[in-house]
């Protein structure tokens, strides 16, 4: 199946979906990725506010959906589930009309977007190390701060 998908984590995404062999690759935008592009400071915040710097979305706090002390209820997670990416098509349009104003479409779509899914199965199949390297390098960092501090 080759439609367009949308997401508001591709990385994310993609990783929890290979858990579970599902293979999809056709992703055409990335909430995070494009607020990320546009605004790096706003891309660490919660939802409700990444999508209300564009769109009035009525989507709860994070903090309203898993609260700290208390019982969580399904209901209301499939409710901001189902929520948040109801207006994922809407926001896309505002997003990529702002980034075509900082001429940001291409990095966005050429470069970020590819780049996440090969950053996604990294952190699946994760990379090799070489041990004994590592270790030379944490006592050359050793000496180096001992140095330091002794100055």
């Amino acid at each position: 199946n080759k439609l367009p998908i949308y997401a508001v984590d591709i990385k994310k995404t993609y990783v929890f979906l290979k858990r579970y062999n599902i293979n999809l690759t056709n992703f055409v935008f990335d909430l995070i990725l494009a607020t990320y592009v546009y605004n790096p400071s706003l891309a660490n915040s919660d939802l409700r506010l990444i999508y209300n710097e564009f769109i009035d979305a009525q989507i709860p706090y994070l903090e309203e959906v898993f609260p700290k002390k208390g019982d969580i209820d399904i209901n209301v997670i499939a409710n901001y589930s189902v929520t948040k990416v109801s207006f994922l098509k809407e926001v896309k349009e505002v997003i990529d009309k702002k980034l075509k104003e900082y001429n940001q479409l291409k990095l966005l779509y050429q470069m970020e977007i590819p780049l996440s899914l090969v950053l996604a199965e990294m952190e699946r199949s994760g990379f090799k190390i070489n041990i004994s390297h590592l270790n030379e390098i944490g006592i050359e960092l050793q000496k180096f701060t001992q140095n330091g501090q002794s100055s």
